[in-house]
């Protein structure tokens, strides 16, 4: 049997949206516990969302010695965070949304840095935040931004976000993610056309 959530469009099994809640709902106790200035609670939603994190910065093409670095800053990011973070966003969306963010600004550091960006090891192409991508005088006919791709990919396929709730994470409209997801998938996924 499958759920349909009818602000979205998105159908997921029966099952998974029970057990969606009661994770969620464990994450909002544990929320709710952190804005009480419990750091146990701290503790508890890293090591929930550890294995999460590690793969979501993996995916994005981090540095193995600093994917360990981005979750923790997240998880500080989500404890500075803990007042402005309510009941209106689920706890898995706020923290891949800060999550997002951090990957964001590694990349933008690794571009200051180091002049480019680290590159992928399956297809040597670059990846770069759309909103980062700056006209050069060089023409790079092969360039094409990766970052926000395959971060979305991840969202979709990785975590099972819903469009809506990767609109709320990447900071953009449902529509630029149908936008994104479907340049995503005919460059990533081909056999999915």
């Amino acid at each position: 049997m499958m759920h349909t959530n009818s602000a979205t469009g998105d159908a997921t099994p029966a099952h998974a949206t029970s057990d969606k809640k009661t994770s969620e709902d464990l994450d909002q106790a544990l929320l709710a516990a952190i804005s009480a200035g419990d750091r146990r609670a701290i503790e508890k939603l890293y090591e929930r969302y550890f294995s999460r994190l590690a793969k979501f910065f993996l995916e994005l093409n981090v540095r193995a010695n600093c994917i360990e670095d981005l979750v923790i800053d997240t998880m500080v990011d989500l404890w500075k965070q803990r007042a402005s973070i309510g009941a209106s966003v689920a706890v898995s969306v706020a923290i891949m949304r800060l999550a997002y963010s951090n990957g964001q600004r590694y990349f933008a550091k690794a571009m200051q840095t180091q002049g480019a960006f680290p590159r992928d090891k399956k297809n040597d192409e670059r990846f770069l935040p759309v909103r980062l991508v700056v006209v050069s005088n060089q023409q790079d006919s092969d360039f094409t931004p990766r970052f926000e791709e395959r971060a979305l990919l991840y969202l979709v396929y990785g975590c099972g976000h819903s469009r809506r709730d990767i609109a709320d994470i990447m900071k953009v409209s449902t529509e630029c993610v149908d936008l994104l997801l479907g340049d995503a998938r005919r460059r990533h996924l081909p056999f999915a056309q």
